[in-house]
Protein backbone atom coordinates (compact mmCIF):
# COMPACT_ATOMS: atom_id res chain seq x y z
CA UNK A 1 0.00 0.00 0.00
CA UNK A 2 2.82 2.82 0.79
CA UNK A 3 4.66 1.80 -2.36
CA UNK A 4 1.52 2.48 -4.30
CA UNK A 5 0.63 5.71 -2.42
CA UNK A 6 4.73 6.56 -3.17
CA UNK A 7 4.19 6.01 -6.91
CA UNK A 8 0.86 8.29 -6.73
CA UNK A 9 3.24 10.99 -5.38
CA UNK A 10 6.08 10.37 -8.16
CA UNK A 11 3.20 10.31 -10.91
CA UNK A 12 1.49 13.84 -9.81
CA UNK A 13 4.19 15.73 -8.95
CA UNK A 14 3.41 16.34 -5.29
CA UNK A 15 5.73 16.11 -2.71
CA UNK A 16 5.36 15.06 1.30
CA UNK A 17 4.86 18.32 3.29
CA UNK A 18 8.00 19.34 4.82
CA UNK A 19 9.78 18.46 1.61
CA UNK A 20 13.43 20.35 1.73
CA UNK A 21 15.18 21.85 -1.13
CA UNK A 22 19.01 22.36 -0.16
CA UNK A 23 19.18 24.94 -2.72
CA UNK A 24 16.72 27.38 -1.44
CA UNK A 25 18.90 30.20 0.01
CA UNK A 26 17.04 31.15 3.19
CA UNK A 27 18.99 30.72 6.36
CA UNK A 28 21.36 33.16 8.03
CA UNK A 29 22.86 34.34 4.52
CA UNK A 30 24.65 37.14 5.05
CA UNK A 31 25.01 38.13 1.25
CA UNK A 32 22.66 39.92 -1.47
CA UNK A 33 20.55 36.90 -2.77
CA UNK A 34 21.39 36.51 -6.24
CA UNK A 35 21.36 32.63 -6.01
CA UNK A 36 19.87 31.11 -8.94
CA UNK A 37 17.19 28.88 -7.62
CA UNK A 38 17.18 25.33 -8.84
CA UNK A 39 14.00 22.97 -9.54
CA UNK A 40 12.86 20.56 -7.32
CA UNK A 41 13.56 17.27 -7.89
CA UNK A 42 11.32 14.62 -5.86
CA UNK A 43 12.60 11.46 -4.34
CA UNK A 44 10.14 9.13 -2.63
CA UNK A 45 11.00 7.34 0.56
CA UNK A 46 9.39 4.00 1.86
CA UNK A 47 8.82 5.79 5.84
CA UNK A 48 6.06 4.07 7.99
CA UNK A 49 2.57 4.82 6.78
CA UNK A 50 2.08 7.21 10.00
CA UNK A 51 4.75 8.90 9.59
CA UNK A 52 3.60 10.24 5.93
CA UNK A 53 2.27 13.89 6.41
CA UNK A 54 0.87 14.53 2.82
CA UNK A 55 -0.64 18.16 1.09
CA UNK A 56 -2.93 16.96 -1.93
CA UNK A 57 -2.06 20.08 -4.29
CA UNK A 58 -3.02 19.74 -8.03
CA UNK A 59 -0.65 18.46 -10.60
CA UNK A 60 2.88 20.33 -11.04
CA UNK A 61 3.36 22.29 -14.31
CA UNK A 62 5.63 25.28 -15.04
CA UNK A 63 3.13 28.09 -14.77
CA UNK A 64 4.26 29.03 -11.72
CA UNK A 65 8.20 29.52 -10.91
CA UNK A 66 9.65 30.81 -8.14
CA UNK A 67 12.46 33.01 -9.03
CA UNK A 68 13.95 34.19 -6.08
CA UNK A 69 14.03 34.80 -1.91
CA UNK A 70 14.49 38.46 -1.40
CA UNK A 71 14.35 38.35 2.12
CA UNK A 72 15.00 35.66 4.62
CA UNK A 73 14.82 35.15 8.24
CA UNK A 74 18.54 35.87 9.57
CA UNK A 75 19.70 37.69 6.30
CA UNK A 76 21.21 40.73 7.00
CA UNK A 77 20.90 40.90 11.17
CA UNK A 78 17.22 41.16 10.75
CA UNK A 79 15.64 38.32 13.20
CA UNK A 80 12.52 38.13 10.68
CA UNK A 81 10.79 39.49 7.56
CA UNK A 82 7.46 39.87 7.12
CA UNK A 83 4.54 41.87 5.49
CA UNK A 84 5.43 42.49 1.31
CA UNK A 85 4.40 44.87 -1.13
CA UNK A 86 5.52 44.97 -4.64
CA UNK A 87 6.04 48.16 -7.06
CA UNK A 88 7.47 48.31 -10.24
CA UNK A 89 8.98 51.52 -11.18
CA UNK A 90 8.34 53.60 -14.37
CA UNK A 91 12.07 52.51 -15.44
CA UNK A 92 10.94 48.67 -15.20
CA UNK A 93 12.96 48.60 -12.03
CA UNK A 94 11.06 45.70 -9.08
CA UNK A 95 10.74 46.94 -6.14
CA UNK A 96 10.15 44.35 -3.41
CA UNK A 97 9.09 45.92 0.29
CA UNK A 98 9.27 44.31 3.86
CA UNK A 99 9.44 45.14 7.88
CA UNK A 100 12.68 43.81 8.99
CA UNK A 101 11.94 43.28 12.56
CA UNK A 102 15.45 43.25 14.16
CA UNK A 103 15.55 41.44 18.09
CA UNK A 104 12.26 38.95 16.92
CA UNK A 105 9.38 38.38 14.82
CA UNK A 106 6.40 39.99 16.97
CA UNK A 107 4.01 42.76 15.67
CA UNK A 108 5.26 46.13 17.08
CA UNK A 109 9.19 45.65 17.76
CA UNK A 110 11.62 47.67 16.57
CA UNK A 111 11.43 47.45 12.20
CA UNK A 112 12.53 48.95 9.80
CA UNK A 113 11.31 49.32 6.30
CA UNK A 114 13.72 47.25 3.82
CA UNK A 115 13.59 47.83 -0.01
CA UNK A 116 15.59 45.47 -2.69
CA UNK A 117 15.59 46.27 -6.10
CA UNK A 118 15.41 43.80 -9.05
CA UNK A 119 16.86 45.02 -13.05
CA UNK A 120 16.27 41.82 -14.36
CA UNK A 121 12.22 40.97 -13.10
CA UNK A 122 12.99 39.69 -9.70
CA UNK A 123 15.83 37.07 -10.89
CA UNK A 124 18.17 38.21 -8.94
CA UNK A 125 18.27 41.53 -6.43
CA UNK A 126 20.80 44.06 -5.09
CA UNK A 127 21.68 44.88 -1.47
CA UNK A 128 18.93 45.52 1.21
CA UNK A 129 18.41 49.46 1.66
CA UNK A 130 17.11 50.81 4.97
CA UNK A 131 14.02 52.94 4.15
CA UNK A 132 12.47 53.91 7.06
CA UNK A 133 13.81 53.68 11.04
CA UNK A 134 13.77 55.93 13.86
CA UNK A 135 15.34 54.74 17.21
CA UNK A 136 13.19 51.53 19.11
CA UNK A 137 9.91 52.28 17.09
CA UNK A 138 8.42 49.61 14.74
CA UNK A 139 7.65 51.14 11.52
CA UNK A 140 4.69 48.79 9.56
CA UNK A 141 2.79 47.76 6.91
CA UNK A 142 4.66 49.28 3.90
CA UNK A 143 1.94 50.38 1.10
CA UNK A 144 3.54 52.37 -1.73
CA UNK A 145 2.12 53.61 -5.11
CA UNK A 146 3.39 54.34 -8.12
CA UNK A 147 2.55 57.46 -10.15
CA UNK A 148 3.18 56.27 -13.39
CA UNK A 149 2.87 60.01 -15.22
CA UNK A 150 5.70 61.60 -13.32
CA UNK A 151 7.68 58.62 -12.29
CA UNK A 152 7.35 59.51 -8.65
CA UNK A 153 6.58 56.97 -6.00
CA UNK A 154 5.34 57.30 -2.30
CA UNK A 155 5.26 54.49 0.35
CA UNK A 156 2.46 55.17 3.28
CA UNK A 157 3.62 53.55 6.82
CA UNK A 158 2.81 53.51 9.91
CA UNK A 159 5.54 54.20 12.72
CA UNK A 160 4.74 52.45 16.35
CA UNK A 161 6.26 53.18 19.55
CA UNK A 162 8.17 49.96 20.31
CA UNK A 163 5.24 47.41 22.04
CA UNK A 164 2.98 50.51 22.11
CA UNK A 165 -0.65 48.62 23.56
CA UNK A 166 -2.67 51.40 21.72
CA UNK A 167 -2.39 53.47 18.67
CA UNK A 168 -3.00 56.32 21.05
CA UNK A 169 0.57 57.79 19.77
CA UNK A 170 0.89 56.41 16.18
CA UNK A 171 2.31 58.46 13.29
CA UNK A 172 1.41 58.25 10.03
CA UNK A 173 4.07 58.93 7.95
CA UNK A 174 4.89 59.30 3.61
CA UNK A 175 8.30 58.51 2.68
CA UNK A 176 9.06 59.73 -0.87
CA UNK A 177 11.20 59.13 -4.14
CA UNK A 178 11.72 61.52 -7.64
CA UNK A 179 14.32 58.35 -8.82
CA UNK A 180 13.18 55.67 -8.61
CA UNK A 181 13.06 54.50 -5.48
CA UNK A 182 16.68 55.15 -5.18
CA UNK A 183 16.90 57.67 -2.53
CA UNK A 184 13.81 58.64 0.04
CA UNK A 185 12.54 61.33 1.82
CA UNK A 186 10.07 61.45 4.86
CA UNK A 187 7.47 63.95 6.16
CA UNK A 188 5.41 63.21 9.07
CA UNK A 189 1.62 63.65 7.95
CA UNK A 190 -0.30 62.91 11.11
CA UNK A 191 -1.36 66.48 11.80
CA UNK A 192 -1.89 67.14 7.97
CA UNK A 193 -4.28 63.88 7.49
CA UNK A 194 -5.76 62.06 10.70
CA UNK A 195 -8.75 63.75 12.45
CA UNK A 196 -7.72 64.74 16.33
CA UNK A 197 -10.27 61.92 17.13
CA UNK A 198 -9.27 59.46 14.98
CA UNK A 199 -6.28 57.12 15.74
CA UNK A 200 -4.20 55.35 12.88
CA UNK A 201 -4.01 51.42 12.79
CA UNK A 202 -2.23 50.87 9.67
CA UNK A 203 -1.46 50.53 6.08
CA UNK A 204 -2.85 48.23 3.15
CA UNK A 205 -0.75 45.74 3.70
CA UNK A 206 0.32 45.83 -0.04
CA UNK A 207 -0.45 48.31 -2.28
CA UNK A 208 -2.25 51.21 -3.81
CA UNK A 209 -3.23 52.19 -6.98
CA UNK A 210 -3.13 55.14 -10.14
CA UNK A 211 -6.35 54.86 -11.34
CA UNK A 212 -6.18 54.11 -15.10
CA UNK A 213 -9.98 55.58 -16.58
CA UNK A 214 -12.98 57.31 -15.64
CA UNK A 215 -13.81 60.41 -14.32
CA UNK A 216 -10.64 60.07 -11.46
CA UNK A 217 -7.99 59.16 -13.78
CA UNK A 218 -4.84 59.77 -12.51
CA UNK A 219 -5.95 59.84 -9.13
CA UNK A 220 -3.34 58.08 -6.62
CA UNK A 221 -5.19 55.61 -3.66
CA UNK A 222 -3.80 53.48 -0.67
CA UNK A 223 -5.93 51.79 2.08
CA UNK A 224 -5.96 52.89 5.33
CA UNK A 225 -7.00 51.48 8.67
CA UNK A 226 -8.34 54.02 11.35
CA UNK A 227 -9.89 53.60 14.91
CA UNK A 228 -12.77 55.84 15.22
CA UNK A 229 -13.84 57.49 18.61
CA UNK A 230 -16.53 54.87 19.64
CA UNK A 231 -13.17 52.33 18.79
CA UNK A 232 -14.35 50.76 15.37
CA UNK A 233 -12.06 50.49 12.91
CA UNK A 234 -12.63 51.50 9.61
CA UNK A 235 -11.07 51.18 5.82
CA UNK A 236 -10.13 54.69 4.67
CA UNK A 237 -9.02 55.78 1.40
CA UNK A 238 -5.63 58.08 1.37
CA UNK A 239 -5.81 60.02 -2.31
CA UNK A 240 -4.06 62.42 -4.69
CA UNK A 241 -5.30 64.20 -7.34
CA UNK A 242 -2.31 65.88 -8.03
CA UNK A 243 0.94 63.41 -8.51
CA UNK A 244 1.43 63.53 -5.15
CA UNK A 245 0.96 66.83 -4.19
CA UNK A 246 -1.47 67.26 -1.72
CA UNK A 247 -3.07 64.12 0.15
CA UNK A 248 -6.79 64.08 1.25
CA UNK A 249 -8.81 61.26 3.24
CA UNK A 250 -12.39 60.08 2.08
CA UNK A 251 -15.58 58.57 3.76
CA UNK A 252 -15.48 55.24 5.66
CA UNK A 253 -15.91 52.01 3.78
CA UNK A 254 -18.60 49.56 6.04
CA UNK A 255 -15.99 47.78 7.67
CA UNK A 256 -11.88 47.71 8.76
CA UNK A 257 -9.15 45.59 8.57
CA UNK A 258 -6.34 43.84 6.56
CA UNK A 259 -7.18 45.45 2.99
CA UNK A 260 -5.69 45.71 -0.40
CA UNK A 261 -7.83 47.64 -3.04
CA UNK A 262 -7.91 46.86 -7.28
CA UNK A 263 -9.55 48.72 -10.41
CA UNK A 264 -12.27 46.80 -11.52
CA UNK A 265 -13.09 46.80 -15.63
CA UNK A 266 -15.57 49.72 -15.32
CA UNK A 267 -12.94 52.09 -13.44
CA UNK A 268 -15.02 51.07 -9.85
CA UNK A 269 -12.54 50.42 -7.22
CA UNK A 270 -13.02 46.74 -5.18
CA UNK A 271 -11.80 46.82 -1.59
CA UNK A 272 -11.31 43.00 -0.30
CA UNK A 273 -11.07 42.85 3.20
CA UNK A 274 -9.92 39.77 5.53
CA UNK A 275 -11.84 38.83 7.90
CA UNK A 276 -12.13 35.36 10.19
CA UNK A 277 -12.76 32.27 8.38
CA UNK A 278 -13.74 34.65 5.02
CA UNK A 279 -13.45 37.64 2.91
CA UNK A 280 -15.44 40.28 2.62
CA UNK A 281 -15.84 43.33 -0.32
CA UNK A 282 -16.89 46.58 -0.50
CA UNK A 283 -16.84 48.90 -4.01
CA UNK A 284 -16.60 52.56 -4.79
CA UNK A 285 -18.31 54.24 -7.94
CA UNK A 286 -16.76 57.65 -7.32
CA UNK A 287 -13.02 56.96 -7.06
CA UNK A 288 -12.65 55.78 -3.33
CA UNK A 289 -14.83 58.47 -1.93
CA UNK A 290 -17.95 56.46 -0.62
CA UNK A 291 -18.46 52.91 -0.53
CA UNK A 292 -21.32 50.03 -1.01
CA UNK A 293 -22.70 47.94 1.30
CA UNK A 294 -20.64 45.06 2.92
CA UNK A 295 -20.36 41.81 1.35
CA UNK A 296 -19.17 38.17 1.83
CA UNK A 297 -16.83 36.37 -0.56
CA UNK A 298 -18.06 32.73 -0.44
CA UNK A 299 -16.29 31.85 -2.87
CA UNK A 300 -12.82 33.11 -1.97
CA UNK A 301 -10.93 30.52 0.21
CA UNK A 302 -9.48 31.81 3.61
CA UNK A 303 -7.46 30.63 6.83
CA UNK A 304 -10.06 29.80 9.66
CA UNK A 305 -8.68 32.48 11.48
CA UNK A 306 -8.56 34.74 8.53
CA UNK A 307 -5.12 35.87 6.98
CA UNK A 308 -4.10 39.26 4.43
CA UNK A 309 -4.82 38.98 0.98
CA UNK A 310 -3.85 40.67 -1.93
CA UNK A 311 -5.95 41.57 -5.11
CA UNK A 312 -5.12 43.41 -8.69
CA UNK A 313 -6.94 44.88 -11.48
CA UNK A 314 -5.46 43.20 -14.90
CA UNK A 315 -6.98 44.03 -18.47
CA UNK A 316 -10.37 44.06 -16.86
CA UNK A 317 -9.80 41.49 -14.99
CA UNK A 318 -9.33 41.45 -11.22
CA UNK A 319 -7.29 38.40 -9.30
CA UNK A 320 -7.37 37.34 -5.82
CA UNK A 321 -4.45 35.82 -3.87
CA UNK A 322 -4.22 34.28 -0.68
CA UNK A 323 -4.00 31.47 1.33
CA UNK A 324 -7.05 28.87 1.56
CA UNK A 325 -5.63 27.19 4.79
CA UNK A 326 -4.16 24.10 6.14
CA UNK A 327 -5.14 21.61 8.88
CA UNK A 328 -2.81 23.29 11.66
CA UNK A 329 -1.31 21.15 14.06
CA UNK A 330 0.83 21.44 17.56
CA UNK A 331 3.59 23.48 16.51
CA UNK A 332 2.39 24.80 13.40
CA UNK A 333 -0.56 27.24 12.27
CA UNK A 334 -2.94 26.76 9.11
CA UNK A 335 -1.60 29.39 6.43
CA UNK A 336 -0.80 27.42 3.70
CA UNK A 337 -1.73 26.73 0.13
CA UNK A 338 -1.67 29.86 -2.21
CA UNK A 339 -3.90 30.40 -4.18
CA UNK A 340 -5.20 33.18 -7.53
CA UNK A 341 -8.50 33.31 -8.77
CA UNK A 342 -10.08 35.72 -11.41
CA UNK A 343 -12.86 37.54 -12.09
CA UNK A 344 -14.45 39.52 -15.00
CA UNK A 345 -17.37 41.29 -13.13
CA UNK A 346 -15.86 43.20 -10.29
CA UNK A 347 -15.72 40.58 -8.32
CA UNK A 348 -19.47 38.97 -8.38
CA UNK A 349 -18.78 35.72 -9.64
CA UNK A 350 -14.40 33.49 -9.02
CA UNK A 351 -13.15 31.48 -11.20
CA UNK A 352 -11.93 28.13 -9.99
CA UNK A 353 -8.64 28.39 -8.15
CA UNK A 354 -5.22 27.72 -9.73
CA UNK A 355 -2.41 26.36 -6.81
CA UNK A 356 0.33 29.02 -6.42
CA UNK A 357 2.49 27.17 -3.86
CA UNK A 358 1.13 24.06 -1.84
CA UNK A 359 3.63 24.71 1.51
CA UNK A 360 3.40 27.62 4.04
CA UNK A 361 1.56 30.82 2.60
CA UNK A 362 0.67 33.86 4.49
CA UNK A 363 0.93 37.63 3.24
CA UNK A 364 0.80 38.49 -0.61
CA UNK A 365 1.43 41.21 -3.27
CA UNK A 366 0.79 41.33 -7.15
CA UNK A 367 2.33 43.45 -9.74
CA UNK A 368 1.59 43.08 -13.15
CA UNK A 369 4.68 42.62 -15.83
CA UNK A 370 5.28 43.62 -19.09
CA UNK A 371 4.69 40.50 -20.73
CA UNK A 372 1.12 39.98 -19.33
CA UNK A 373 2.16 37.67 -16.28
CA UNK A 374 2.07 38.69 -12.84
CA UNK A 375 4.61 38.44 -9.89
CA UNK A 376 3.58 37.82 -6.64
CA UNK A 377 5.76 38.16 -3.51
CA UNK A 378 4.36 36.04 -0.50
CA UNK A 379 5.62 35.08 2.84
CA UNK A 380 6.26 31.39 2.74
CA UNK A 381 8.60 28.17 4.32
CA UNK A 382 9.73 24.98 4.20
CA UNK A 383 7.06 22.90 5.10
CA UNK A 384 2.46 22.93 4.75
CA UNK A 385 2.28 25.81 7.18
CA UNK A 386 4.85 28.15 9.32
CA UNK A 387 5.86 26.99 12.86
CA UNK A 388 4.14 28.77 16.01
CA UNK A 389 7.44 28.27 18.59
CA UNK A 390 8.51 31.42 20.07
CA UNK A 391 11.82 30.54 19.16
CA UNK A 392 11.85 30.72 15.25
CA UNK A 393 14.86 30.46 14.24
CA UNK A 394 16.78 31.92 11.04
CA UNK A 395 15.10 30.65 8.33
CA UNK A 396 11.58 30.42 9.77
CA UNK A 397 9.84 32.36 7.17
CA UNK A 398 10.83 33.88 3.91
CA UNK A 399 9.57 36.09 1.36
CA UNK A 400 9.49 34.34 -2.33
CA UNK A 401 9.34 36.29 -5.83
CA UNK A 402 6.91 33.69 -8.30
CA UNK A 403 5.97 34.91 -11.43
CA UNK A 404 2.81 32.92 -13.33
CA UNK A 405 0.22 33.80 -15.63
CA UNK A 406 -3.23 34.78 -14.68
CA UNK A 407 -5.67 32.22 -14.65
CA UNK A 408 -8.88 33.26 -17.49
CA UNK A 409 -11.98 35.02 -15.76
CA UNK A 410 -14.62 32.64 -17.53
CA UNK A 411 -12.10 29.21 -16.37
CA UNK A 412 -14.40 26.66 -14.91
CA UNK A 413 -12.18 24.10 -14.28
CA UNK A 414 -9.64 24.12 -11.54
CA UNK A 415 -6.28 24.76 -12.71
CA UNK A 416 -2.95 23.42 -12.50
CA UNK A 417 0.17 25.27 -11.52
CA UNK A 418 1.87 24.22 -7.66
CA UNK A 419 4.85 26.42 -7.93
CA UNK A 420 8.28 24.94 -9.30
CA UNK A 421 11.50 25.97 -9.16
CA UNK A 422 13.36 27.72 -12.03
CA UNK A 423 16.54 26.08 -12.65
Amino acid sequence: MIKTFLLMIRRSGAAPCGNHDANTPFSGDKLPCMHRIQEQTMNAFILPAAALCFSAVLPATDNAKILSTPFSAGDNGYHSYRIPALAIARNGDMLAFAEGRIDTWKDKSRTHIILRRSNDGGKTWLPAQIIAQHGTDAYMDPCPVVDAKNGNIYLFTVRWPQYAPTAEKNRLILLSSRDHGRTWQEKDMTAALLPEDRRLGGFGPGSGIRIAQGAHKGRLLVPSRQQLPDGKTKDFMIYSDDGGKNWKIGKPAPAGGEGQIAEGPSGEIYLNLRASGKRRSTVSSDGGTTWSPLRDEPQLAAPDKGCHASVLGRNGTLLFCGPAGTEPTGNTDNRGKLMLYASGDSGKTWSSPVVLASGAAGYSCMAPLPDGRIAVLFETADGASFMRSPKRPAGWMRLDLLVTKPPRADSTKPASGASQRKK
